[in-house]
């Protein structure tokens, strides 16, 4: 169960516990990083309430879902009500980027459609417990974006109820600026170009509000993810692989040292993304002077080392095949172009079969630029050895 997970269910737990009813209703010029993060989060009391929260679990199972994650959440509450009065509860989780939330009690479902008013008082209690929050040192957890789910509870006098919210939740990925620089790749094939990055995704799970219910329970949170994702934090936290993927627990009090719980997964950066292709025009000097036409398709490694794969001719006489490999440097708008240095190996296939050794240089402004290779042919047999300097004007897609 991740943290994550376990802070929606804890989420949900704290929402039940959201009572709205009578006392016994208990860089200068650049952008910032921006989260859009999957939430949970419990407003508190608005009124007092006797019933106590004795265990808490919270689960998370999430799956790639295209390129980003989703996850099912499971939040467990065990609550007692240690008088002799029966208690009831009006309350709402509160989550954002949360969907197809509902709430059982004993496993009878105590969802409730909550009525302008009543969304209005639970809306207050929520900015209340935000100042509770703030005094935690907090960020302020209330905003528009919040959905509220609703739930109706009544525990009997002295009896214990297994509260249980389930439903979904999407992190949201984080959004890095990285500047005014963009990847070799990304300059030099606007059109295709991918940069291969690392991509993070949020989920936060708000444990102050919690510090309103009565008793002060350990939440054991259980993350289950895929292994296309790392779960980036490792502090007090055990993990495991399973057949189905890989595992992460914690056990956390209630009244933990910042009141939050982040939960975040990492999805590290491809090895190879795509690029474009390449098309050349340019002339040869050297033992084979002439025209020299290029077509071929490149990829990134790593977004900085491309590795591309060509055809190379001059029409008439000769055609050969370029695998070949280049460390290149980003582009910083139109002033600094990527500038390239790499090797490749010319394989000459007619008029006679040749394998020769390629050092090459470009420099792209975004995707026009130019390529200047040296192709050595060793003495083979009777064929004596070839040296070759090309300078092409190329173009990428």
């Amino acid at each position: 169960m991740t943290s994550e997970g376990m802070a929606r269910t804890a989420w949900v737990l704290a929402a039940a516990a959201l009572l709205v009813a009578s006392p016994m209703r208990a860089r200068a010029n650049m952008a910032a990083t921006q989260r859009y993060p999957a939430q949970i989060g419990a407003p508190g009391f608005a009124a007092q309430t006797p019933l106590v929260v004795e265990e808490e679990k919270l689960r998370l199972d999430c799956a790639a879902q295209g390129e980003g994650i989703s996850c099912r959440f499971e939040a467990d509450y065990l609550v007692f009500n240690p008088t002799s009065e029966e208690a009831r509860v009006l309350g709402a989780f509160y989550g954002v980027r949360t969907h197809e939330t509902s709430i059982a009690a004993d496993g009878v479902v105590v969802d409730h459609a909550l009525t302008t008013e009543e969304i209005q008082r639970l809306d207050l209690a929520v900015r209340q417990a935000t100042e509770k929050s703030r005094q935690a040192q907090q960020p302020c957890i209330f905003s528009s974006g919040w959905e509220r789910f609703g739930l109706d509870l009544t525990v009997a006098a002295g009896a214990r109820v297994r509260l249980v919210a389930r439903g979904r939740m999407d992190p949201g990925e984080r959004w890095i600026p990285r500047g005014y620089q963009a990847p070799a790749v990304e300059a030099r094939h606007l059109l295709l170009g991918r940069e291969p990055h690392e991509r993070l995704f949020d989920l936060d799970y708000f444990v102050a509000p919690l510090w309103t219910w009565r008793g002060e329970p350990t939440i054991e949170v259980e993350v289950h993810y895929p292994d296309a994702f790392e779960f980036p934090v490792s502090e007090g936290w055990t993990f495991e692989r399973t057949k189905e993927g890989k595992v992460a627990r914690r056990t956390i009090a209630t009244r933990s040292e910042n009141g939050s719980l982040w939960l975040g997964f990492l999805k590290p950066a491809p090895l190879v993304a795509d690029g474009g292709l390449l098309a050349g025009v340019g002339g040869a000097f050297g033992d084979q002077a002439g025209l020299r036409l290029r077509l071929g398709y490149e990829v990134a490694l790593r977004g900085w080392l491309l590795a591309s794969l060509a055809a190379e001719s001059d029409l008439q006489t000769r055609v050969r095949i370029v695998p070949a490999i280049e460390a290149a440097s980003p582009a910083i708008l139109f002033i600094i172009p990527s500038v390239g240095v790499g090797a490749g190996v010319p394989v000459q296939v007619w008029p006679q079969a040749r394998v020769g050794i390629r050092l090459q240089a470009s420099l792209h402004v975004y995707p026009a630029g130019l390529l200047f290779a040296a192709d050595f042919y060793p003495r083979a047999g009777s064929s004596r050895f070839v040296a070759e300097f090309s300078l092409l004007f190329q173009v990428g897609l």
